[in-house]
C-alpha cells in the first residue's frame, strides 16, 4: 500500500514540474528569455543573495566592459530591482555615459 501511495505523489509532482516548465517556457516566450538564471541552491539569506548577485554582475563588467542597467538585466536574467540594488554599491560600480562600470577599472580607462 505504501509503495502505491509513493507511486502517486511522484506522479502528481511528475505533473507539477511539468506545469511549472510549461509555465517557464511561456514567460521565456512570451518576455524574451534564455537568460541564465542564478540558481536557487546558491542564494542562502539576504545577504549572500546580494553577495552573489553583486559577484555575477562585476563578473559580468569585467568580462563585457561597461553596460547598461539594461543590458545587465537582460544578460543576467536578475530583476530589474535587484540590479539597480546591487549597482547602488558606489564602492564597487559607477555611471557614466548611461554605462556601469567597475570602480576598480575606473583608473585604468
Amino acid at each position: 500500500m505504501a509503495n502505491n501511495e509513493i507511486e502517486k505523489t511522484i506522479k502528481m509532482i511528475d505533473q507539477k514540474i511539468r506545469a511549472l516548465e510549461n509555465t517557464k517556457r511561456v514567460l521565456i516566450e512570451e518576455f524574451g528569455g534564455g537568460q541564465q538564471l542564478l540558481p536557487l541552491r546558491e542564494v542562502k539569506g539576504v545577504k549572500g543573495k546580494e553577495e552573489k548577485r553583486k559577484d555575477r554582475i562585476s563578473r559580468l563588467l569585467q568580462d563585457e566592459g561597461s553596460l547598461s542597467s539594461k543590458e545587465i538585466i537582460s544578460k543576467t536574467g536578475f530583476p530589474r530591482g535587484t540590479v539597480n540594488f546591487v549597482l547602488n554599491d558606489k564602492k564597487t560600480f559607477y555611471l557614466a555615459d548611461s554605462k556601469w562600470h567597475l570602480v576598480e577599472q575606473k583608473g585604468a580607462q
